[in-house]
């Protein structure tokens, strides 16, 4: 795969997840959270580091 074929897939991949975010947006999909609440608690839960479990992701 040449550069620019991997560049014009990224961006088509980027603009497809903005175009995606926009729409759960407006569509209030995430309430009562925000976007950016919803993205971290599902980070969280992935990585086993959610409220009460015990994990801390923290580094500092």
């Amino acid at each position: 795969m040449s550069i620019r074929t991997a560049a014009a897939a990224w961006e088509a991949l980027f603009r497809a997840q903005v175009s995606m975010m926009l729409r759960f947006e407006e569509s209030k999909d995430f309430q009562p959270l925000r976007s950016r609440e919803y993205d971290v608690l599902f980070n969280l839960a992935k990585l086993g580091g959610g409220p009460g479990s015990g994990n801390s992701t923290r580094t500092c």
